[in-house]
């Protein structure tokens, strides 16, 4: 179950969309009953059926078991999930697909897709294994658990308070063989992070991560996702802004960030990149490889894909109202 709805008080309900997981209220104080609008359906636990009904919510219409806030959320959702699993193709033989775990929320009516979950699970083990040669554990702060499975396998755990469903992640593949791994999560079309990026040590300095980072900024450009998210260390700032073109972020942004549930870690510059005007940096300014390291803000740098980014440890929901 994607949307969760969060208790406020005796008389109010929250409801979360679908895509980008923020809170909104339902008019559905002290027994007064109101219509939600065709565009703002969305879907609700068993345990608010009686709620959907009573705002003329046609629970049959919500085709993924999702809700959302509006139709550019919906339209993001429904592209990212029908792009699971598909092979986008370069000129040269390179091609990147989305991947995500299933978690069992499929019904697997035919063998092709049976055949699909499982490539789709062989690549996402892969894409952890490479992802983990690269970095050392990200635990979470307060309950210790090594966060990069659960953002990798787009996990939630209820009873750490711990959620990543929204993440998926993008591979960069040749030959049948995995070279690039990024995690990506998209906030609606306000904003997507990338708190991950890993490439294989003997594909390292190739320019194997920005073919993967060109890749998501053109598809999150399609999708008019205007900004791009990744938060680097120190020794990495100078790669991130020269080479990829992002920006410190501005005051005026940190206002806005502040009411998303971003991943975050301290010791790290948050950056942006406006996908709207930027374009890539000069070729051959990437940084140097990627060496691990230890120490609560030390992960091993990387100009050619083994970039150690951040992850949260406290997130939390913020209320919107319309």
């Amino acid at each position: 179950m994607i949307v969760e709805s969060v208790e406020i008080s005796s008389s109010t309900s929250y409801l979360q969309c679908s895509q980008c997981e923020r809170l909104w209220k339902m008019a559905l104080k002290f027994g007064m009953n109101k219509k939600i609008s065709r565009e703002k359906k969305v879907h609700l636990k068993t345990v608010h059926e009686k709620c959907m009904k009573s705002m003329d919510v046609d629970s049959s219409e919500s085709a993924a078991e999702s809700w959302f806030c509006g139709n550019q959320c919906q339209q993001v959702y429904m592209y990212l999930r029908s792009q699971v699993g598909l092979a986008n193709y370069f000129e040269d033989g390179y091609y990147f697909s989305i991947l995500r775990c299933d978690h069992g929320q499929t019904k697997i009516l035919n063998l092709e897709k049976l055949v699909q979950l499982a490539e789709n699970n062989m690549k996402l083990a892969l894409a952890l294994r490479i992802t983990e040669e690269c970095f050392f554990p990200i635990l979470d702060l307060r309950t210790g658990v090594d966060l990069i499975p659960l953002v990798l396998y787009n996990w939630r755990v209820n009873i750490l308070s711990l959620d990543y469903t929204g993440f998926y992640t993008v591979v960069l593949e040749k030959d049948e063989r995995i070279i690039s791994v990024a995690s990506i999560r998209l906030h609606g079309v306000l904003v997507a992070e990338m708190p991950l990026v890993a490439t294989c040590i003997e594909n390292r300095r190739q320019g194997m991560c920005r073919r993967l980072v060109s890749a998501i900024e053109e598809m999150l450009k399609s999708l008019k996702v205007p900004t791009l998210l990744v938060c680097a260390i120190p020794s990495l700032v100078d790669t991130w802004t020269s080479s990829f073109g992002f920006v410190s972020i501005e005051d005026g942004d940190k206002e806005i960030l502040s009411k998303i549930k971003l991943i975050n870690m301290p010791g790290t510059y948050l950056l942006k990149k406006d996908l709207t005007t930027i374009s890539v940096g000069p070729q051959g300014t990437e940084g140097d490889d990627g060496r691990r390291t230890s120490g609560e803000n030390e992960f091993n740098g990387a100009g050619e894909g083994e970039e150690n980014f951040p992850l949260d440890t406290n997130a939390s929901f913020f209320e919107f109202s319309e």
